[in-house]
């Protein structure tokens, strides 16, 4: 249950485990999904934003090539006339939602249209309302352009996220602390933190990591050789009552000996 000093003793093993699979100049590149979570939340952005948002850095895709702003378009016509209908629907769970819409359809005899189910249609009708409400004003844009190319040793991107959160009047101090926190269990367990790449944009392509997450590749490795970070909510998600504290690591033994 103590997360940074898990996080730091997992990025210890990690890397020992990369010198005996003779990796000989590790290159090591970290991120933290609470972090982008956290930021998220203190700039108000739309759920459906996020979710967006990190369905895009999960696929090694610039958030700029997703949100410039001339891509931001205003709520649709078509769907101005059910806002209320989708402020209601706003933040629920999108199993729920869709189920409420085909209710709605079921109520006015609606059981198909040019061949689409109603399921089709709650589908097509909750995606373009997520689309609707992806609107985002030109100063928040440019603050989470700001935060999402921020690159360096940990210690650095921590001063330049402080400095970023106190220009901004963003509240970040908690998840900060958790990760000056890390940064320094990682250190204690003899690792040189300077060595090590922050990206804050950077998420591994699975989408049950919750917190720190890194990846381990050679100098000429196109693929990472060990990658692996947190995933507290995993088990949760598996039936278990509560969410467990629980962090790991892959090795590809067949790529090292590649």
């Amino acid at each position: 249950s103590d997360i940074s000093a898990t996080d730091g003793e997992v990025m210890a093993l990690a890397l020992e485990t990369a010198k005996l699979m003779g990796i000989a100049n590790p290159v090591v590149k970290t991120g933290d999904i609470s972090l982008i979570e956290a930021f998220s939340k203190a700039l108000n952005l739309p759920a459906a934003f996020y979710r967006r948002l990190m369905r895009a850095l999960a696929a090694n895709r610039s958030h700029k090539e997703v949100f410039a702003p001339t891509q931001i378009q205003p709520v649709q016509t078509g769907l101005s006339i059910y806002q209320g209908v989708l402020t209601a629907l706003k933040g629920t769970d999108p199993t729920e939602a869709r189920a409420f819409v085909k209710d709605l359809l079921s109520i006015a005899g609606i059981n198909s249209v040019g061949g689409r189910s109603t399921a089709d249609i709650a589908t097509r009708f909750l995606a373009q309302s997520d689309t609707a409400a992806l609107t985002l004003s030109e100063t928040n844009y440019q603050i989470l352009d700001q935060f999402l190319l921020l690159e360096g040793n940990p210690d650095l991107v921590s001063v330049n996220l402080r400095k970023l959160a106190f220009a901004a009047d963003l509240d970040l101090n908690q998840v900060l602390d958790e990760f000056d926190a890390r940064t320094g269990f990682i250190a204690a367990s003899g690792v040189d933190v300077a060595s090590l790449v922050m990206q804050t944009g950077f998420v591994r392509n699975l989408d049950y990591y919750s917190g720190f997450v890194f990846e381990i590749t050679g100098l000429s490795a196109q693929k990472p050789l060990i990658a692996g970070g947190r995933y507290d909510r995993l088990l949760g998600r598996l039936g278990a009552r509560q969410d467990i504290p629980a962090i790991g690591f892959s090795s590809w033994l067949d790529r090292s000996a590649a």
